[in-house]
Order: C-alpha cells, then sequence, then structure tokens
C-alpha cells in the first residue's frame, strides 16, 4: 500500500485526472475503482488541476452514451464550478509542450495534454488509459485509480524510505520541476 509519506512526496494533493477515469466512474458495478477514487478525491478535498479539454471530452462522451441534453449539461456544469479545480487554458507555450511530448512518447495530443496539465501542476496523472499509463511515466508520475489509493498493492510499491517503484511494466516517475512545461532549457 502506498503510504501518506509517499504519495505526499509526489505531488498527490495536486491531481491530474483524465476524462476516462470519471467516465468510468459512471458505469454500473459495485467494486468500481473509478469511483471510489473519486469518492476520495473529493472528501478528502484533493486539488485538481484540469485541462479545458476535460470538459469537451466530457460533453461530448456523455452526449453519445445518454443523448440527454440536460444530464449530461449538468454534469458537465458541475464540474466547471467545482471549487477544488484549478482549470489550465492551453496558451502557445503549453500547446508546444503537448505537440513534443506527444511525439515524444508517441501519444495523442489529448494525451499529452493531460500529462502537460499534471506536469505543470507539479501533480501526479491519474488515469485508465493503458497508453497514458504504459508511456508518460518517463515524463510524470501516472497512477491508475486503484494504485493511487493503495487498492492495488502489485501495481505501485513503496520502499522503506517512502520511494515510489512501479510494479514489472508499470512507470512512476517524480514530476519534473513545473516551471517549464516544455522541458526546453532555455
Amino acid at each position: 500500500m502506498i503510504g501518506a509519506a509517499t504519495v505526499g512526496s509526489l505531488g498527490a494533493h495536486k491531481l491530474t485526472i483524465d476524462a476516462s477515469v470519471y467516465l468510468a466512474a459512471l458505469e454500473k458495478g459495485e467494486a468500481n475503482e473509478a469511483r471510489a477514487f473519486l469518492r476520495r478525491v473529493l472528501s478528502e478535498g484533493y486539488e485538481l488541476y484540469l485541462p479545458r479539454l476535460f470538459l469537451l471530452e466530457l460533453i461530448v462522451t456523455l452526449r453519445a452514451m445518454l443523448n440527454v441534453k440536460s444530464v449530461y449539461s449538468l454534469l458537465a456544469r458541475q464540474w466547471a464550478i467545482a471549487e477544488n479545480v484549478r482549470w489550465l487554458d492551453a496558451d502557445s507555450q503549453f500547446t508546444r509542450a503537448a505537440c513534443e511530448l506527444a511525439d515524444q512518447a508517441n501519444l495523442r495530443v489529448s494525451d499529452a495534454i493531460y500529462a502537460v496539465t499534471a506536469r505543470i501542476s507539479g501533480g501526479v496523472l491519474v488515469s485508465l488509459d493503458p497508453a497514458m499509463l504504459e508511456r508518460v511515466g518517463s515524463h510524470v508520475s501516472v497512477f491508475t485509480p486503484a494504485s493511487f489509493i493503495g487498492s492495488d498493492n502489485s501495481t505501485v510499491k513503496a520502499d522503506a524510505q517512502g520511494s515510489v517503484s512501479a510494479a514489472e511494466g508499470e512507470s512512476v516517475s517524480e514530476a519534473p520541476e513545473a516551471e517549464n512545461p516544455s522541458g526546453d532549457s532555455g
């Protein structure tokens, strides 16, 4: 299980979650790791740093799933006004950093936007997207909802010093400095 000191050392009170986590939380079923993760995040007052893309992905997907305008508008509006959410807009430097990361990590630009958002905030990324879990670990700390809340002990392990290491096949790294999201030296 991840200890509080370990999670805290990775900027875990600052989270970026991608839309896949929220959408998975809406799925039916009792053992829903995404729903358990969101309950914890919302009840414990974590700061969420989200790109505006989150709202767009949420609205488009919910509209296709539900085809009920009032429901998807209401859910998106709740996210838009949530007190613990800090919205990041994509300026030219942010966009360039996302494009560079997409190229370096072989990601879709939309996935790279979430990783850059986590990097800028100095926090961690929580995702259920296999490509992001596999490819962004060398650029930003990334967890599944279950590994973040510690219910999946085989995914992320903490040693006695509180360092986090990935289980075989999963990448976890320290979050880079947030001052220069593109990683350029100048």
